[in-house]
């Protein structure tokens, strides 16, 4: 008959362990026979098996939730900063708006420097293109 001892661990999370001191199964942030490892930087939840976003300065997410703790690289907004700027925002947790739709027709500008793509083509079709 296998025993089970249960005890209380960092971040007030229950783990249980074999009569062997093996933890069959961590929780999520944790990893290693005894769960006492914490994911390595840039992994995070379940087994460690999820990627970190794209977190400000290329800082650790949090090892449990994915959290960027500091914010999102510019480009990118959310929690876990895995999501790409929407439609007209740009920079720094998205936190910039464009100015104005760009000349290339109904194009925003770029989610992480905030400018307009460059036109193709000659200067009669730029001109004709724009606003």
């Amino acid at each position: 008959m296998e025993q089970t001892v249960q005890f209380r661990a960092p971040e007030t999370v229950f783990m249980v362990f074999d009569i062997n001191g093996d933890c069959p199964g961590c929780v999520a942030g944790y990893k290693g026979r005894t769960c006492n490892e914490e994911c390595h930087s840039g992994t995070y939840g379940q087994n460690c098996t999820e990627s970190c976003g794209k977190c400000v300065a290329k800082q650790p997410c949090h090892h449990i939730t994915g959290t960027c703790m500091n914010g999102c690289e510019r480009g990118y907004h959310g929690m876990q900063c895995k999501t790409e700027c929407y439609w007209g925002t740009y920079g720094y947790n998205c936190n910039e708006t464009c100015e104005r739709i760009c000349s290339t027709g109904n194009d925003t500008c770029d989610a992480f420097t905030g400018s307009c793509p460059a036109v193709q083509g000659s200067a009669e079709d730029i001109e004709k293109k724009a606003p």
